[in-house]
């Protein structure tokens, strides 16, 4: 391919906006935007954009160019059978990134891939990007499709060329294209294939397939993807630990709350308890004061007070009993959840906080991945800019050795003319003449 020099294209390294979903796209936003600036296409579609990681990137980096582009994603923003199935917020939360930024010059076409090929004139599209259904026969179908509306040097991008599982036969068909297209592939990220309608891509994209020149030129682009894939990954591992502490300190306030309905429903209980005691104490001292009052007037009446007293004593007594009985069941009972509901607790800070260690791990060792990658992408940059300054010092030396050559070259053809046009050169020409014709009558 062309001499590729990460340093001569800076939006290789921006960060993409798009941050906070899950897709395999991250690792290839950087190609998409370097793509993006050599290419500059007039007309850019996507087919199949789903959480528009991919369609956002090329949208960024059309704005960050300043590029004269319009761009267009045509999806139903439904989902499919492979890719599953999703509601309608999907679709509403991209309108509302997408239009907020980028409604000057891109546009979010709800509809089938059929019906959208009817919305552009034939050889119109410099750049399509196909990742709809991902079998055999459907990318087959929308690449024969949309093909008559593709310029005569279109690029076409088709993801998830290196997934060789389930139902999925992108690789299959691209096997094919390669066969009869210019064209290349990343292998990272689901596999990303590459090809031109044109004899030869434009500058900046001319590969040598079986050379050192076109692994290079794939490995740059894997690690800078990894790159923001492990970040995007590493935000969503925040979130999740932030969710997680929000998450504890629900659990930890519902129980504190139930705990507290626990105990209040035992203090009651107590409350009832007392009461009904000071109520039979004083049913048993008005018994008392009326056998006193009777006592003094007849046996016969004290006896009776006296079998009354011991009746209303008894039944009081078994009062008191039960309800000591039915207060210890409700405290026991109240115990009891009180003691599951500080286990749950318990538990559940044990799983979040396992969680959160878990996840800091991940962590750990993403930013670690990421120092790694950090530091071989430094030093293959020092080497990149190291050689080119070799290189500039070679072509000065080079340049200055011509100089001298050329000059040495017109210093020997004006001596050479000034030999000829001597006066002893044409003095000479007798003796020349008549040494000749000597030599010849010798032979």
């Amino acid at each position: 391919m062309d001499t590729f020099n990460p340093l001569d294209h800076p939006i290789c390294f921006q960060v993409p906006d798009r941050l906070q979903v899950v897709s395999a796209w991250y690792e290839h936003v950087p190609f998409a935007f370097y793509l993006t600036e050599v290419a500059q296409p007039k007309c850019l579609v996507e087919l199949g954009t789903h959480n528009g990681v991919s369609f956002l990137a090329f949208c960024q980096a059309v704005q960050t160019l300043s590029l004269d582009t319009k761009t267009f994603a045509i999806d139903t923003w439904e989902g499919d059978e492979m890719a599953g199935y999703y509601g309608q917020e999907v679709f509403d939360e991209l309108r509302a990134y997408h239009d907020s930024r980028y409604a000057k010059f891109s546009s979010l076409l709800r509809m089938t891939f059929d019906k959208g090929v009817d919305y552009f004139s034939d050889g119109s599209i410099d750049l399509l990007h196909i990742d709809g259904l991902h079998t055999y026969e459907a990318v087959k179908h929308d690449f024969e499709n949309w093909y008559k509306k593709l310029t005569p040097n279109a690029i076409v991008i088709f993801h998830d060329t290196n997934v060789h599982e389930n139902d999925f036969g992108v690789w299959r068909y691209w096997e094919e294209l390669k066969q009869k297209y210019t064209s290349f592939e990343f292998f990272h990220g689901h596999g990303l294939g590459v090809l031109t309608l044109a004899d030869n891509f434009p500058q900046g994209l001319r590969v040598d397939k079986n050379g050192i020149t076109l692994n290079k030129f794939r490995n740059f682009f894997a690690v800078l993807g990894q790159k923001h894939l492990y970040e995007n990954t590493l935000t969503n591992l925040k979130h999740e630990i932030e969710f997680l502490h929000s998450h504890i300190d629900v659990v930890t306030n519902t129980s504190n709350s139930d705990k507290a309905n626990a105990e209040q429903t035992i203090q009651k209980l107590e409350m009832e308890l007392a009461e009904e005691k000071a109520n039979a104490e004083q049913t048993i001292q008005k018994l008392e004061m009326a056998l006193a009052e009777e006592k003094a007037n007849a046996e016969q009446t004290i006896q009776k007070l006296e079998m009354a007293l011991a009746e209303e004593k008894a039944n009081a007594e078994q009062t008191i009993q039960k309800l000591e009985i039915e207060f210890a069941e409700e405290k026991a009972d109240a115990e009891q959840v009180i003691e599951k509901l500080e286990k749950t607790v318990i538990t559940e800070q044990t799983n979040a906080k396992l969680r959160i260690q878990d996840l800091e791990k991940k962590i750990n060792g993403l930013i670690w991945e990421i120092a790694q990658k950090d530091s071989a992408y430094a030093a293959e940059k020092k080497a990149l800019s190291e050689e080119n300054h070799r290189l500039e010092q070679e072509k000065v030396l080079l340049a200055d050795q011509k100089a001298e050559l050329e000059k040495a070259l017109a210093f020997a053809k004006k001596e050479i003319v000034d030999y000829y046009t001597s006066t002893s050169w044409n003095m000479t020409r007798p003796f020349r003449w008549l040494t000749k014709q000597l030599r010849g009558r010798n032979a």
